[in-house]
């Protein structure tokens, strides 16, 4: 069993959003088959190196006692809106 991997790019990298480090440490976890749950605003993991992701966008309003869930799946080449689940 895969045991999944937390990500947070500040606290992992402590590096500028213009460095290759985490293009480089994701695509190591996917090297060595690792599952990786990742929390961050910016960082969307969609790097060459990284043959493939799920994504779940959160997005909530203040008021709304809800929160939408936006799908996307990464291909290793392109971001793609996965239709919604109902």
């Amino acid at each position: 069993m895969t045991r999944p991997v937390g990500w947070n790019r500040r606290r992992a990298t402590g590096l500028p959003g213009d460095c290759a480090a985490p293009a480089k440490c994701l695509g190591l976890l996917a090297t060595f088959d690792m599952d990786v749950v990742m929390t961050s605003e910016r960082e969307w993991g969609c790097y060459p190196q990284v043959p493939g992701l799920a994504i779940c966008q959160l997005s909530r309003q203040d008021g709304v006692d809800a929160v939408l869930v936006t799908p996307w799946q990464w291909d290793g080449r392109e971001r793609r809106r996965m239709a919604a689940a109902v």
